[in-house]
């Protein structure tokens, strides 16, 4: 944790909170966020921040470059200068996923954008009067389908799911956690949280990835979309890794176009979608034909801003996640120490930025244990194919989960009732 550890992280009047605008949305969109920037300077006092101008991001500068023009280094924070808690406003095209993911090392960081400006203001909207309104119901829904023939959805089911569940039941306890695991995983149960039919208060959902082309017409709607255990799975065993090409696996996941627009909302909910391009993609990912047009996954950004009540917050991925494609991941137990932890945090009423440091702290964790198992390897000691190439799966999976939303927020249902 980069801050200073006399501070509590959940009280903002000493971590501070700031905004930090691409520069080509300053004029249109802070008007539309004025409700929750007006709320984070209530709370803030002198530690609230607006970088905006040639205040703000600059195109092609490094997360370094910009703590450095405010006087600050990395691997240090210093609320008064650069406040802990930063929103990034603006597309990954303009302010790119690299410089979230260098920032996020020490400070916590989330993103909003949409298309539409008006979903600016919705999500400005509900997050203060969601955050005067404690007490929803305590209840977590856990969703991981498992396909027959396919080790990714089978390693993830036993090693993290099964075990993180068994965690959280001991753990947190006053809350009701329900699973719909294998083939209870179903198109209609996800359904029925994300169109608010169920009350959880956080989703934790884990599966493959509907993976289109970006020549694709549903590319924009259903890139990165669920795919929910009515998938029957692969025809051969071990033929998909982290995603699922057009087809069956298509129809059978839960995309941005699944939304109910007459749906209840889920105002006072927050999910981690555990699947590859879950939270954005382009350009991370080198491999032949990846998206490379920069972009919030459709799902996501759909779920946070939508007209009925947008969700607080949603963690997930840039691009594709690599781990648990091989059995017995070498680095499984610090992926689900990362997740059950983070989990556990939100749910006793932890910010969701300060609950992402999990994820950055295993990646750093992780990325020193590469590197020394490199430098074995470079002196001759030999190390098994298997061992390196899990940790630079874990690795990199680490570096690519962000989150989406102000990364201030709290779980309602994790907060004391109020009078």
């Amino acid at each position: 944790m980069a801050l200073p550890p006399t501070f509590d992280p959940n009280d903002l009047r000493q971590a501070g909170w700031g905004v930090i605008f691409a520069p080509n949305v300053y004029q249109a969109v802070r008007p539309a966020l004025e409700p929750l920037l007006q709320w984070r300077r209530q709370q803030s006092g002198d530690l609230y921040r607006e970088f905006a101008g040639d205040d703000g991001y600059r195109a092609g500068e490094s997360a370094g470059s910009f703590l450095s023009r405010h006087g600050i280094g990395l691997g240090r924070v210093v609320p008064e200068r650069v406040p802990y808690y930063l929103l990034l406003v603006g597309s990954p095209a303009d302010i790119p996923f690299r410089f979230q993911q260098q920032l996020d090392l020490n400070y916590a960081v989330g993103r909003l954008y949409f298309d539409d400006v008006n979903a600016y203001h919705r999500y400005a909207t509900s997050v203060g009067e969601n955050e005067r309104n404690f007490g929803q119901p305590r209840q977590m829904t856990v969703f991981a389908p498992r396909f027959p023939g396919d080790t990714h959805t089978a390693t993830t089911v036993d090693e993290l799911v099964v075990p993180m569940v068994a965690e959280l039941l001991e753990r947190a306890r006053g809350w009701r956690i329900s699973t719909a695991i294998g083939d209870e995983a179903t198109k209609a149960r996800l359904g029925a949280v994300l169109n608010g039919d169920d009350d959880a208060a956080l989703l934790f959902a884990t599966s493959h990835a509907a993976v289109l082309p970006d020549s694709h017409p549903l590319f924009d709607a259903r890139h990165g979309a669920l795919v929910c255990g009515d998938w029957p799975g692969p025809p051969n065993a071990n033929a998909v890794a982290t995603g699922v090409s057009p087809g069956p696996g298509i129809r059978a996941s839960f995309g941005r176009d699944d939304l109910n627009p007459a749906r209840k909302g889920v105002p006072e909910r927050m999910a981690i979608l555990w699947s590859s391009f879950s939270a954005g993609f382009g350009p991370l990912e080198l491999r032949p034909n990846a998206p490379q047009r920069p972009s919030v996954a459709p799902l996501a950004q759909a779920l946070l801003g939508a007209p009925s009540g947008g969700m607080l917050a949603v963690m997930g991925f840039v691009d594709r996640m690599l781990g648990f494609s091989s059995p017995r991941l070498a680095a499984v137990d610090r992926y689900r120490e990362a997740v059950a932890r983070a989990i556990w945090m939100l749910l006793t009423g932890a910010r969701a930025g300060f609950a992402t440091q999990n994820f950055d702290e295993a990646y750093a964790e992780l990325s020193v244990a590469l590197s020394a198992t490199h430098e074995k390897r470079r002196y001759g000691q030999e190390i098994a194919p298997s061992e390196l190439v899990g940790l630079w799966a874990a690795t990199n999976d680490m570096r690519n989960l962000i989150l989406l939303g102000d990364p201030a927020v709290r779980l309602p249902a994790a907060m004391p009732l109020v009078g």
